[in-house]
């Protein structure tokens, strides 16, 4: 991963879960089985890899549980980086891949996660353009959830994901307070996107399929599994 001091070299990190039964996607249950559970799971982790990987050379899939390295790997393509996810909750797990990011000296961390796989990859080139430019310190993408879709930033920021109530709806509030205790400013903001979390947003998505003419280019494998699948929503 060495790269020249004079070219500005930002790394994509990918949040995933493995994708296994009963660990992924559950609170799309009943409305999907486990099975299907799983299968959406791979579709979104295949897609959001391929995206990163159009956007940045640099590309790491952090991963949890830590003995998924084999499954997870066989998922992706040959050559995609691979970590184990380091800490007790999601604060501390991200805290840690962005710290890997800056030890191996990248200009800037993107973080992104699987749960959003139609995100325009325009969306993740803003972020890394405020960076290259740089015109912020930290860059925040809400998902209309209250949480968000991407995290970016230049450096760690020790006690940015301090005191965040984890999967609730003031995610994206509680870390844009503490990046303005941090930094003393405002952090940046991208266009609010949407995560694929309940059957309501999965037939949002189910929608944005039927209309999206750019859907099958920006997520190709998920809207292969939709296709296949149509009948869950048509019925």
């Amino acid at each position: 991963m060495n790269h020249s001091a004079n070219k500005f070299n930002p790394i994509i990190i990918v949040m995933a879960k493995v994708p296994r039964i009963g660990e992924v996607k559950t609170r799309l249950r009943p409305f999907l089985n486990d099975c299907q559970c799983v299968e959406l799971a791979v579709c979104f982790l295949k897609d959001t890899v391929a995206k990163a990987k159009c956007v940045s050379q640099n590309v790491i899939v952090a991963f949890t549980p830590a003995d998924g390295e084999k499954e997870i790997g066989n998922l992706l393509p040959g050559g995609t980086v691979l970590i184990k996810q380091e800490g007790n909750d999601l604060g501390e797990r991200l805290a840690s891949a962005i710290k890997f990011g800056e030890d191996k000296n990248f200009d800037s961390i993107i973080v992104i996660g699987t749960d959003s796989p139609t995100l325009p990859p325009d969306y993740i080139k803003a972020a890394i353009k405020l960076f290259r430019k740089k015109q912020t310190r930290i860059v925040l993408g809400a998902a209309k959830d209250g949480g968000y879709y991407l995290i970016g930033l230049r450096e760690s920021a020790t006690g940015i994901f301090e005191n965040v109530e984890w999967s609730s709806e003031k995610v994206f509030e509680q870390t844009a307070a503490n990046a303005r205790k941090i930094y003393g400013c405002e952090s940046t903001e991208i266009p609010v996107w949407y995560d694929v979390d309940t059957p309501d947003d999965l037939a949002f998505l189910y929608s944005e399929y039927l209309e999206n003419e750019r859907f099958a280019a920006t997520a190709p494998e998920t809207a292969n599994w939709l296709e296949e699948n149509k009948n869950l929503f048509e019925s």
